[in-house]
């Protein structure tokens, strides 16, 4: 069985089409539905490469990142990414 997965861009695009209007945030809920991400898994549902993310992240303007103590790994958190995509989605669709 095949599966597809959803990214930001495929919420957007559906949205426009389906009612003109730019996505919801339940729309976004729907996409990040885990607790947290990697951000290698952030990337992937953002349809960008791992390194756009850590670029973000490096220059402030991707969503919120978090490290355990101890660990290398950051990861995001479900509301941040919510957030992020929203404010993120409503100042492109401004300019």
């Amino acid at each position: 069985m095949s599966t597809t997965t959803q990214t930001a861009a495929d919420i957007a695009a559906r949205a426009l089409d389906e009612t003109g209007a730019p996505p919801a945030r339940a729309d976004f809920e729907a996409l990040f539905d885990r607790p947290s991400y990697s951000g290698d898994e952030v990337a992937a549902l953002l349809d960008v490469a791992p390194s756009t993310v850590r670029y973000w992240r490096h220059v402030g303007r991707g969503p919120k990142a978090w490290r355990l103590p101890g660990t290398r790994r950051n990861r995001y958190l479900r509301a941040d990414l919510i957030e992020w995509a929203v404010s993120a989605y409503a100042a492109s669709a401004s300019a």
